[in-house]
């Protein structure tokens, strides 16, 4: 019995790790075949993925690590370093036109090892008035 509701379990848990590579990763990398890649390619659009997600969700990249040495002082930009690739979370004050805010979001830059094409870099940057992205830094927490 006990084998039995085993194997009942595998497909559903097999989903489950597809649907979380599938919403950490698909929305970037469209139609890819996760299965195919070799582990360490797999690794590197996972990690890079979960990151940009991350950041996107207005929380601190999961993988990549702060480079302390390399800032700009523009209104909070920082840059971080993962495997094959930089991640840069972009926070700079602008405005455009009477629109006053911040640009923010994640730019991914790979290796050219990695990456050799015409395009090996990767962004969303949109502009929030202050609250708004204090909403979803949670500034008003700190």
């Amino acid at each position: 019995m006990k084998l039995i509701i085993f194997l009942l379990l595998i497909p559903l848990v097999s989903c489950a790790i597809n649907e979380t590579i599938k919403f950490k990763s698909d929305e970037l990398f469209i139609g890819v075949n996760w299965e195919k890649l070799s582990p360490d390619q797999f690794r590197v659009l996972k990690e890079s993925s979960e990151d940009y997600f991350a950041v996107l969700e207005g929380k601190k990249p999961i993988y990549a690590k702060l480079d302390e040495n390399r800032f700009v002082l523009d209104g909070g930009t920082r840059f971080y370093d993962g495997y094959k690739y930089r991640l840069t979370v972009v926070m700079s004050m602008s405005s455009f036109g009477d629109v006053r805010g911040y640009a923010y979001g994640p730019s991914i830059q790979y290796e050219e090892s990695f990456a050799p094409g015409n395009i090996s870099k990767l962004s969303n940057i949109k502009m929030y008035t202050s609250e708004s992205l204090g909403e979803l830094l949670n500034w008003n927490k700190l």
